[in-house]
């Protein structure tokens, strides 16, 4: 699961909500970071920013959105469709073993799936229960993780069969269309 910023109407990306506030786009990034799993201090290195700017984007955009914390800002975000949802197919059935490999955003190694550690949850989304199956890296504990092929179309020049706690670089964003559309907008 991916966490995409809808389009929005304003000049940056981000939205203007019947009240006339602006939630920009840069705090939707933040937001979508933290959603899917990031630690502040993982966001602030990611995006080259401190830490406390992180917190404050967080804080601006659950004031603006009237929420109570950011989960509840995420699930207000969806409701209004500012932020969606890409499916992605379950690695439950896109895991085969050995020689199927992924990548963990959080850590920025890649690993054989074998290997994950999944966790079953039960989590309740507007008074339903929902279980899912929770993956973890088995290196660092993280929750975001790719499709090694997926890592391969950005970076061709990346072995097939990833080397061992070796760092490579991914950029989701560039996935997931946002220098596209920010390109589009100019």
């Amino acid at each position: 699961m991916s966490i995409k910023i809808n389009k929005g109407n304003a000049n940056d990306r981000g939205f203007i909500l019947e009240n006339k506030v602006h939630i920009t786009f840069r705090e939707l990034q933040i937001l979508s970071m933290v959603s899917m799993g990031m630690k502040n201090i993982e966001v602030a290195n990611k995006q080259g920013i401190s830490i406390n700017t992180v917190r404050n984007h967080i804080y601006n955009v659950v004031q603006k959105l009237g929420a109570q914390d950011s989960t509840h800002a995420l699930v207000i975000a969806l409701e209004n469709k500012i932020l969606s949802i890409e499916e992605k197919k379950s690695l439950r059935w896109n895991v085969g073993g050995s020689g199927k490999y992924l990548y963990c955003l959080e850590c920025e190694n890649a690993f054989n799936a074998a290997d994950l550690d999944v966790e079953h949850v039960t989590i309740t989304i507007n008074y339903q229960e929902v279980v899912y199956d929770e993956m973890h890296c088995p290196l660092c504990g993280g929750s975001i993780m790719y499709d090694w092929d997926e890592v391969l179309e950005q970076h061709p020049e990346y072995p097939k069969i990833p080397e061992a706690q070796h760092k490579y670089h991914y950029d989701w964003l560039q996935r997931s269309g946002v220098y596209e559309e920010l390109n589009e907008n100019e």
